[in-house]
């Protein structure tokens, strides 16, 4: 469990994240100066080797270390000798996230020779789609949503490619089922495969069929990938952030900048279809939060949904104590997203999928024959009363 990032450092970072914000919004002048928080409380308003060590750790917890260089390369705030240390750091991230970049597009360029759609969401597809370069998010993978009847062929490119699945899990199945498939190779980033975009917390899957018709082609480095239309990319966002329950500042950041490139949405389908799908109440958390905490607008035709939900600032401020204090327990994190559900009733839907969705823990240990895997399900309402029962002892 990721520990809280303490008050001074959050507060820090934040000024980062809205300063830069703000210089985009500017066209790339230097913003108006926002005071840095002192993060020491000696006399000088320059952070201690000491302080200055904590907020960088802080800021990699949260994915958000570029913004901390873009900031303080406007500022003369930095010990003597951190400058260069950290800018040393932000080459070796840009250098990363070049290779990952150049994966995703030899990966959807074989999908596409192989005659297999694929969306590439969140990594380099939502960089290039938010910012139109690179350097300003962080990621260590590859997300691709797959069609279901697609999912064999896309499996077999990637072991065309030296990619492998895990043994013993029929991969196929658990991409139509809503589960994740990891596929991996020595010395290249992990892709993610998504068969469906089906959730605990949320009463059925996004339609899928859909997202592919309203894809937009996103230029990304040297080449161009499919990746999902601003409205379903925040839609995503959203439902991603609260899966977490934004653990992580980045998230946030990316919802800001959403709502800051693209105010002329179609927000009119965007509400209905988080009706419909019923993350409505999460869309609107996700805003809300980006808002507040990070001075993002609001649109005008969200304003009056936003402002009517009145749990809406309880959950940012759950928000923000989360990022100071850490990431939540399981038990806090179940409570988090049963007060995102738009329908009471959908509580006990809720709560009996969250019993048999696997998780990555259930999956741990040998693997199992593909005809055997059904056996994981009503092993995990087990586990969990086995370990609900150790805590209970142990306290």
């Amino acid at each position: 469990m990721r520990s809280g990032g303490g008050d001074r450092e959050i507060a820090g970072l934040l000024v980062a994240i809205r300063g830069g914000l703000r210089e985009l919004q500017a066209g790339g002048r230097e913003p108006t100066s926002e005071p840095t928080p002192e993060l020491s409380s000696g006399p000088t308003s320059e952070p201690s080797p000491a302080d200055w060590h904590r907020l960088l750790r802080v800021a990699r917890e949260h994915a958000v270390v570029p913004w901390l260089v873009r900031h303080h390369s406007h500022a003369k705030s930095l010990p003597h000798g951190s400058g260069a240390s950290l800018q040393q750091e932000s080459a070796q991230r840009a250098g990363l996230a070049l290779r990952i970049t150049g994966e995703l597009l030899q990966v959807t360029g074989a999908m596409e020779r192989a005659g297999v759609r694929v969306l590439a969401w969140k990594g380099p597809a939502l960089e290039w789609q938010l910012y139109g370069a690179s350097g300003f998010r962080e990621y260590g993978d590859l997300d691709l949503l797959v069609r279901p009847d697609e999912t064999d062929v896309a499996l077999g490119v990637l072991a065309s490619l030296g990619y492998g699945v895990p043994r013993g899990h029929d991969a196929a199945a658990l991409l139509a089922g809503g589960h994740v498939v990891t596929v991996s190779q020595a010395g290249s980033a992990d892709i993610e495969i998504h068969g469906a975009i089906r959730l605990s917390f949320l009463p059925r899957a996004l339609p899928l069929d859909a997202i592919f018709e309203r894809a937009m082609t996103v230029h990304v480095g040297s080449g161009s990938v499919l990746a999902p239309c601003p409205e379903d990319h925040l839609a995503l966002l959203a439902i991603h952030g609260a899966k977490h329950a934004w653990g992580r500042m980045g998230w946030m950041v990316d919802v800001a900048r959403m709502l800051q490139c693209f105010p002329e949405l179609d927000w009119a389908s965007v509400e209905a279809a988080s009706r419909k799908g019923g993350y409505h109440r999460i869309l609107l958390a996700a805003v809300h939060g980006a808002a507040t905490l990070l001075n993002a607008p609001i649109p005008g035709e969200l304003a009056d949904a936003v402002e009517n939900e009145r749990s809406l600032p309880r959950v940012t401020r759950a928000t923000h104590e989360r990022w100071r204090k850490g990431l939540p327990s399981g038990r806090e994190l179940l409570r988090y997203n049963l007060g995102l559900l738009d329908r009471r009733r959908d509580a006990v839907p809720f709560l009996a999928r969250s019993l048999v969705t696997l998780s990555d823990a259930d999956r741990e240990g040998a693997p199992l024959p593909p005809g055997l895997e059904w056996t994981r399900y009503p092993a995990r309402p087990i586990r969990l009363l086995r370990r609900y029962l150790m805590r209970r002892e142990a306290r």
